[in-house]
């Protein structure tokens, strides 16, 4: 269950990264990149808070087209691959409803980048979202992402710390 919610995430904030590329002139150059990112491997934190729910960190380990998460000290393997995943957020882009804008210019942990905001309807999940995308490699480097059920999901993503946890089970 809540590999399935992890993942859920996973493709929203994936969703609402192409999103922002697919509907601004300035952001079409991203497109190609943004769904790319699904196939580079990052390790990525997420504090996920409100919708009446205690405040819960985890971790992601994207690495060989595998998707691996950690919470409460256990590593378990998604069934969902990278490829899948990118392959869902390429459909779900021709049925969302989105609108985006460019906000400003940033930075996350020094690295410079330029944030957006997007609104994506789909299929009765409606998201805000706020997104850093780094200058120099057109990656999501953060992303804000609030949901109509309350909950809030903060993503912080680094490409150059990864490794396949060491102990893990599959997700059955």
């Amino acid at each position: 269950m809540f590999l399935e919610a992890i993942s859920a995430v996973t493709l929203s904030t994936g969703l609402s990264l192409a999103a922002d590329t697919a509907n601004t002139d300035d952001c079409t150059t991203l497109m190609n990149s943004t769904i790319a990112s699904a196939h580079k491997p990052y390790t990525a934190t997420s504090t996920t808070s409100g919708g009446g729910a205690p405040t819960r960190l985890s971790h992601s380990v994207s690495i060989g087209g595998k998707l691996f998460v950690e919470m409460n000290g256990r590593w378990i393997l998604s069934k969902m691959t990278m490829s899948d995943m990118a392959n869902t957020m390429q459909s779900e882009i021709k049925t969302a409803k989105m609108s985006c804008r460019r906000l400003a210019e940033g930075n996350v942990g020094g690295e410079a980048a330029t944030i957006y905001s997007n609104h994506v309807e789909n299929r009765g999940n409606v998201s805000d979202n706020t997104l850093w995308i780094s200058k120099a490699t057109g990656l999501p480097l953060r992303t804000e992402v609030k949901l109509k059920n309350g909950l809030d999901i903060v993503t912080v993503f680094d490409y150059s710390h990864f490794q396949v946890p060491e102990k893990y089970t599959k997700q059955p």
